[in-house]
């Protein structure tokens, strides 16, 4: 896999990252033309950078209508967007990035983008200004300070990021275009580690009721550099609350953007994006009008796909790949995604003491048969899957081999499994039992526990179900699972400074929530690469501590379905996307609607 690139030293990067004096031709605009989108999940904040605002229809809404120096494409790189301006490392030690924006850049009301709106994202992002009492003084229902909350408390909310390491206030030059953050240490991702959140000056007219976007700006900047106060946390109310809404605001100030879209209504059905025509920049859209369809049943999506009144869709596996194929109106591909579901052993508070066995808990990961399971979940449904054999590379991917031959991924091969019967006669425990926790209202977990369960009964490993629909809560209960079935959003450890949200539920599931030493080394050092050999040895490390922490067990990445209606061009995911709408703004519309085809068998 193909990994972001960061910055080979000072002097490249500053060759490298030479400012655009124009943009690139805007493309050609398909006057009339709309494409639709489904959506899993509705949406709630144009703000997804509040913790309570990341989702991921949230985040792509946020990602369309916003803009930055770069984003990453379906393999993994680093795309730098020179239109809207450069960032360079000025020093190694300390760690310090100037931001610099073109000339051109500027809000979907006119108003130019400046160092005061990038000053607002590290005042929110760094958490350096959130006054140490407010998290007492939270509602837990909304994530927001309650009314009752003393008038200079200042909660901005955001989860924190790359920011984070930037404890000092960033210093402003060049008339405003330019911004310098000094960072802790050497930090991965720099480049995106500062992009425009909310408009300084709209959030100055709704926090602080200043006229005039110079002004607003200005107190803004002021309040920020006060570090404290009533103004600032008024700002930081604004910048966590203020931009909730599912429905289409009054206030139209609340819906400018920055980037190659803008908000025109939101509601229950979904979100409905037009072309930001002020936009000046590489990311101009062709297609003016850009629905996004809310629907939580994917059958109701797939009737959609065959009628011809949706475009694109994210399916999963499954039953949904069944019906879709006989959607002949509409061309659909199975790719792996980012997901790995995996196997994870409780060697902290294990419901039977034998999981502390080292032989009896390698003994049971051995005996899970993972080709098994991939032929049985995945047979038919238009991919090669296969167990998968690095935690931080895809099959297919150019370097997924050669991670597979060193990565220590070999101790669970065919031929380490005739060793079972040996390692599992050296433990030293009276009690076989295994309680195995899953989702048990996911028909792929049960059909994986079923497998497990069989497998193990021919070493005398008695697994029981422990299959629960609260299998959240239970999981963080001592003593209640020896070993839990989940899932875990790779990208989040392999993309450092993506605005990535993890698209899963299973928050907890991460293998890096609670790392042994050797993960926590290699991730620190992959978190502050900055030069590719850095981060390529950083991988290699995280994928070889994975492999040997002998708790956890990848299954299998996570196959899903992208079906898009004939004619629609620029659709191209991968497993690396942050979603498929990553290159929205390149899609063409068909010149004329397909003949929808018949209703998809149920």
């Amino acid at each position: 896999m193909r990994f972001p690139r960061p910055a080979l030293a000072v002097a490249a990067v500053a060759a490298a990252l030479v400012l655009a004096a124009c943009t690139s031709p805007a493309p050609e605009v398909q006057k009339g033309a709309s494409l639709s989108v489904s959506i899993a999940t509705p949406f709630t904040s144009a703000n997804p950078r509040t913790a309570h605002g990341r989702t991921a229809t949230n985040a792509d809404v946020g990602y369309l209508t916003s803009t930055g120096f770069g984003y990453y494409d379906p393999s993994g790189q680093l795309v730098l967007d020179t239109s809207f301006g450069k960032a360079e490392i000025v020093s190694q030690s300390p760690f310090r990035v100037r931001y610099t924006l073109a000339d051109q850049v500027q809000w979907s009301d006119g108003t130019p983008i400046d160092a005061t709106d990038l000053l607002l994202t590290w005042a929110a992002e760094s958490q350096r200004l959130d006054s140490k009492d407010a998290a007492a003084q939270l509602d837990p229902a909304t994530g927001l300070l309650k009314a009752d909350a003393p008038a200079d408390s200042v909660w901005f909310g955001a989860p924190g990021g790359l920011l984070r390491d930037a404890a000092k206030t960033p210093t402003i030059s060049d008339a405003g275009r330019s911004i310098e953050v000094e960072y802790t240490h050497p930090v991965a991702g720099w480049q995106l580690a500062l992009e425009p959140s909310v408009p300084a000056h709209v959030i100055a007219k709704t926090a602080l009721k200043t006229s005039g976007a110079s002004a607003g700006k200005k107190a803004v900047a002021a309040a920020i550099r006060a570090g404290s106060g009533a103004e600032l946390a008024a700002i930081a109310r604004a910048w966590n609350g203020g931009w909730d809404f599912a429905t289409t605001p009054k206030d139209a100030a609340l819906l400018v953007s920055s980037g190659p879209y803008r908000v025109k209504t939101a509601g229950e059905a979904g979100v409905e994006l037009v072309r930001n025509s002020a936009y000046r920049g590489d990311r101009a859209a062709r297609v003016p009008t850009l629905r996004l369809d809310y629907s939580a049943d994917s059958s109701v999506t797939i009737g959609a796909l065959a009628q011809g009144d949706l475009d694109v869709a994210r399916l999963r596996i499954g039953s949904d790949f069944a019906a879709v194929s006989d959607v002949t109106s509409a061309s659909s591909a199975v790719e792996a995604s980012s997901r790995i579901d995996l196997v994870e052993a409780n060697t902290s508070s294990p419901r039977n003491g034998a999981m502390l066995d080292n032989s009896f808990r390698r003994a049971f990961l051995l005996s899970i048969p993972r080709q098994e399971i991939v032929d049985q979940l995945f047979d038919g449904v238009g991919t090669d899957a296969s167990p998968l054999q690095s935690w931080v590379a895809a099959p297919g991917d150019a370097d997924y081999t050669t991670a597979a031959t060193s990565n220590g991924s070999a101790a669970y091969s065919a031929d380490a499994k005739k060793t079972l019967q040996d390692v599992l006669d050296g433990a030293r425990v009276s009690d076989r039992s295994v309680c195995v926790l899953y989702d048990s209202t996911n028909p792929r977990r049960t059909a994986t526990f079923e497998i497990i369960r069989d497998a193990a009964a021919e070493y005398d490993i008695s697994v029981t179900d422990c299959g629960t629909a609260d299998w959240r809560n239970r999981l963080v209960e001592p003593q209640a699972w020896d070993v839990a079935l989940l899932s875990w959003d790779a990208a989040s450890a392999t993309r450092p400074g993506a605005v990535e949200v993890l698209q899963s539920d299973e928050l907890a599931a991460s293998p890096l929530d609670t790392p042994d030493s050797a993960t926590a080394g290699a991730l620190t050092a992959l978190q502050r690469a900055t030069t590719e050999a850095a981060r390529t040895e950083a991988l290699a490390e995280l994928d070889h501590a994975l492999w040997d922490n002998d708790r956890l067990l990848p299954l299998y990445r996570l196959p899903s379905v992208i079906s898009h209606g004939q004619g629609v061009g620029g659709v191209k995911p991968g497993p690396s996307a942050r979603s498929v709408l990553w290159n929205a703004w390149t899609w063409r519309a068909a010149a004329e609607r397909p003949t929808p085809s018949s209703s998809p068998s149920s």
